[in-house]
């Protein structure tokens, strides 16, 4: 209809009217596509908003692993060196060997730590978080365990 318009106003030789109508189509376009855009960008940012909360409980979990991983090592140092101490001594364990042998055992003990990145990496390939100091801050965390 619009075309049919501009069609007429050019058979009639009325540039005005005809660069009026065309002007209001590239208008209507343009409004459309920035409306458009303005859209797509909100669904972004709440896309955003969505997937760092789930990042965030993952690092939550990740440093209640570390924590707990720092306290197991430091329980089996602390195994190992009364273990060293008493192999030092040149002493018999005559009585009371039961906690010896429990720092023995203990110092032989080796546990690695699952840490859940499954979140971290999708986050990297949907390039979030877009904020620079954020995203610098999450990948010294990941790059620490």
């Amino acid at each position: 209809m619009i075309l049919r318009r501009i069609a007429g106003h050019l058979k009639q030789q009325q540039w005005t009217g005809a660069l009026i109508e065309l002007a209001i189509v590239i208008l209507g376009v343009f409004i459309g596509l920035q409306v458009n855009n303005w859209n797509q960008a909100r669904v972004h940012r709440a896309d955003e908003r969505a997937f760092l909360l789930q990042l965030r409980e993952e690092i939550a979990g990740d440093d209640k692993a570390l924590r707990y991983q720092s306290r197991y090592v430091a329980q089996v140092v602390a195994s190992g060196r009364s273990a060293l101490a008493y192999l030092k001594g040149g002493k018999d364990c005559t009585t009371g060997c039961d906690g010896l042998l429990i720092d023995f055992f203990d110092a032989s003990q080796v546990w690695g730590a699952p840490y859940d990145q499954t979140r971290y990496q999708q986050a990297q390939r949907l390039g979030y978080p877009s904020n620079p100091s954020t995203r610098h801050a999450v990948e010294a965390f990941y790059k620490s365990i």
